[in-house]
C-alpha cells in the first residue's frame, strides 16, 4: 500500500508545482499581473486538510479533490494566456510601421479606409520626434482590436487598430509616442485643466473647451475628482501625439491619468477624462 501511495502522490505533486510556477504571477495580455491564478504550493503539513488518515494512508477523496483543484487552476491559467494576433492583423501592423517610416498617400489608400493629408501630417510630427521604428510586438489582442508597441530611435511608438470585416482595411488608427515631450498646445490645454481644477473660472472654461461641454458638468466632474483624490499636479506624459496625450497626475491620495485631445481647428479641448493609470 505504501508503494502504491508513492506512485499516486508523486505525479500530483509534480502537476501542482508545474501549475504553481507557471501561474503564481501570470502575465496578462496588457502586462499586468494577478495573484492566485493557480493553486498555492504549500509545503506545510496541516492536520485539518485531511491529507493523511490516522493509519497513514492517503484519502482517495482528498486526492481527487486536490486533483480537481489543480485542474481548475490549470484551466484558469490557460484562459489568461495572451491571444496572438491573426495573420491579417500581423500583416497590417507591419504595413502600419512601414508607412510610418516612409509615408505614401497612395500606399496608405490600400491600408486605411479614409487616408488623408491630415493623417500624413500627424505621422510626420511623430516621426520627427521618435525617428525610424523597427518591427513591433503585440501588446494586446481584444475582440477585433490589436495594439502594437514599436521600438524607435528616440523612444517608443504604440498603435492600436482593428480591421473592417467588410473591407479588410483599417477604419481608424490610434497612434502615439512614449518618451517624447508634449506638443505645446497640448501642454497649454493640460495646464488650463489644472488651473480650473484648482479654481473654477467660467471665462477660462468657455475659451478652452469646445461647445459640446456643459460648464456645470465639467465643474462638478473636477470637484468630484478632487473630493476623491485631493490636490493634483501634472506629472510625466505617458503617451503623446500631435493633438492629444495621456498625462500622469500626481495626486495626494493616488496617481491618476488624464486623457486630453484637442480640436483640429482651434486647439480647444474636445476630449477630457481622468482615470486609473494604464497598465504598462
Amino acid at each position: 500500500m505504501r508503494l502504491r501511495l508513492v506512485w499516486i502522490v508523486m505525479p500530483l505533486i509534480g502537476l501542482g508545482l508545474a501549475i504553481f510556477f507557471a501561474g503564481g504571477l501570470p502575465s496578462t495580455a496588457d502586462g499586468s499581473t494577478t495573484e492566485g491564478a493557480g493553486p498555492r504550493a504549500d509545503g506545510e503539513s496541516r492536520a485539518d486538510n485531511g491529507t493523511m488518515t490516522e493509519a497513514g494512508e492517503a484519502s482517495t477523496t482528498v486526492l481527487n479533490r486536490r486533483l480537481a483543484g489543480f485542474t481548475e487552476g490549470l484551466v484558469e491559467l490557460l484562459s489568461q494566456v495572451p491571444q496572438p494576433p491573426s495573420h491579417e492583423q500581423a500583416q497590417a501592423a507591419a504595413q502600419v510601421i512601414a508607412l510610418f517610416n516612409e509615408f505614401d498617400l497612395d500606399a496608405a489608400a490600400g491600408l486605411f479606409e479614409k487616408p488623408s493629408i491630415g493623417h500624413e501630417e500627424w505621422v510626420q510630427w511623430l516621426r520627427a520626434r521618435v525617428g525610424e521604428c523597427g518591427a513591433g510586438e503585440p501588446m494586446l489582442v481584444k475582440d477585433e482590436a490589436v495594439r502594437y508597441r514599436y521600438e524607435c530611435e528616440h523612444g517608443q511608438l504604440e498603435a492600436q487598430f482593428s480591421l473592417s470585416p467588410e473591407t479588410g482595411k483599417i477604419p481608424g488608427l490610434l497612434m502615439a509616442a512614449r518618451g517624447v515631450e508634449l506638443a505645446e498646445p497640448v501642454r497649454e490645454a493640460a495646464e488650463t485643466v489644472m488651473r480650473l481644477y484648482d479654481q473654477w473660472d467660467p471665462a477660462l472654461f468657455r475659451r478652452s473647451f469646445s461647445e459640446k461641454f456643459e460648464e456645470e458638468k465639467i465643474r462638478r466632474f473636477l470637484l468630484d475628482v478632487r473630493s476623491k483624490h485631493g490636490d493634483c499636479s501634472l506629472g510625466e506624459p505617458d503617451l503623446v501625439s500631435v493633438r492629444g496625450a495621456f498625462i500622469h497626475l500626481q495626486c495626494e491620495r493616488s496617481v491618476r491619468l488624464m486623457k486630453i485631445e484637442l480640436m483640429q481647428e482651434d486647439d480647444r479641448i474636445k476630449i477630457l477624462s481622468i482615470r486609473d493609470p494604464r497598465p504598462n
